[in-house]
């Protein structure tokens, strides 16, 4: 019996193995060059500062509708009428000070400060991703959801893009307090990139999930109070940037 046909079909099953492997590999460095590309862009909000007075302004940057600002700014006074002091007192004593300002400092392209927050201010329970309750807490601690999710996927799919939405950073938070994090990485509605209406859409993110309106004032009124203090003359930001001037 002619050994041929094996030798033929055996020589094709590597020809096809190959090509396959190669073609993996160019997809693989494709998506890798693409990565590289997308995390090198400029953060759109990239110089946002975190001030009493500009509260209203970032809010609108963040993507924050006028009804929803005006809400997040009467939060904020309350928060930091009741809970100020003590939110002073948590940001003095933390257990990993290095933690904090690697979160909320904003040193690299990869964890902008507003989504960084989330790792202090957000925790997971019973499968809910709600924003900390001042009120009902000893101290900031790092949760351990944060570590797991890809935060800082979502957020260079939705903003470091070559046209970001209005609302990418609001709407982007949304689906990550809501554990939608791969809706997002792969396009799908409300929060796919598609031109075609309704792919991305913050009436339907609200219609679809009760209470994320509510819970976006919540973090965004936290996240903002945190940012002015970390950022404020003796805030731990600031300290990093006196350190970083120091000769030798």
């Amino acid at each position: 019996m002619s050994m041929r046909p094996y030798l033929v079909a055996a020589c094709l099953a590597i020809v096809i193995a190959i090509n396959g492997y190669l073609l993996y590999k160019e997809e693989f460095m494709d998506q890798e060059r693409k990565e590289r590309h997308i995390m090198g862009r400029a953060d759109p909000l990239v110089g946002i500062k975190y001030r009493k007075v500009k509260r209203g302004e970032n809010l609108s940057a963040f993507g924050f509708p006028a009804k929803m600002a005006d809400e997040a700014e009467r939060r904020m006074r309350k928060l930091n009428d009741l809970y100020g002091a003590k939110l002073d007192s948590f940001l003095r004593t933390i257990s990993d000070p290095n933690a904090l300002a690697d979160a909320t400092c904003g040193k690299t392209n990869q964890l902008r400060p507003r989504y960084g927050a989330m790792r202090f201010l957000v925790e997971a329970s019973g499968g809910r991703r709600d924003p900390i309750k001042l009120q009902g807490i000893s101290g900031l601690e790092a949760q351990e959801w944060a570590l797991r999710s890809p935060i800082t996927e979502v957020y260079a799919h939705v903003e470091l893009v070559d046209e970001p939405k209005p609302d990418a950073t609001m709407m982007a938070v949304a689906a990550i307090l809501e554990g939608k994090e791969r809706d997002v990485l792969e396009s799908i509605q409300p929060w796919g990139r598609s031109i075609m209406p309704g792919r991305w859409s913050w009436p339907k993110v609200k219609n679809a999930h009760r209470g994320i309106r509510q819970r976006l004032i919540e973090y965004f009124s936290l996240m903002h109070l945190v940012l002015e203090r970390v950022n404020g003359p003796d805030g731990i930001c600031s300290q990093e940037e006196d350190e970083e001037d120091k000769p030798g």
